[in-house]
């Protein structure tokens, strides 16, 4: 069990800001916790492209820290492309999402964020089961292009309803 109030559990990310992360795998890993997000590819400088997340699950039990939260994210720069890309996520789990405080942050976001520069991010046989607000935010921003979800599956309790969403 992690508390990294509002930090990354695992990130894969470029830590100098020039180079990123690439050609990794991350396999068979649980994350549970307080953090910002569970499992981070991307950065803000330079790539981080054709790494491998299988088979990992991600538990959020809340945390009150300001920043947006989620589970398994690929993320990008808000100007410019730099960030994941070409990157696959297969067989992974968001799950339980129990918020704390939300009212002193941004709150949830989704079991699956791609924000930003987040370009050709495969998702594949992977599930989002009670995340809050969303299973799934892919939204293609900022030069965010081609994510594709495939034989996946995405529940969310949003006002005491049960709805999928990506």
């Amino acid at each position: 069990v992690s508390q990294s109030r509002y930090a990354n559990i695992v990130e894969l990310s470029s830590l100098d800001g020039v180079t990123g992360v690439d050609d990794s795998a991350v396999e068979d890993v649980w994350v549970v916790g307080s953090m910002r997000y569970g499992i981070m590819i991307g950065g803000t400088n330079g790539y981080s492209e054709r790494n491998v997340l299988r088979r990992c699950v991600v538990r959020f039990d809340g945390s009150n820290s300001v920043e947006p939260k989620s589970g398994i994210v690929n993320y990008g720069a808000t100007t410019g492309i730099e960030g994941a890309r070409n990157n696959l996520i297969l067989n992974c789990i968001a799950i339980d999402f129990n918020s704390a405080d939300q009212a002193s942050g941004e709150g949830v976001y989704a079991g699956f964020y791609n924000p930003h520069a987040a370009t050709n991010i495969d998702m594949y046989g992977s599930i989002s089961y009670k995340t809050k607000e969303r299973g799934a935010l892919l939204g293609e921003d900022n030069g965010s292009t081609s994510n594709d979800v495939y034989n996946s599956w995405f529940h969310f309790p949003n006002n005491k309803s049960n709805e999928g969403n990506i």
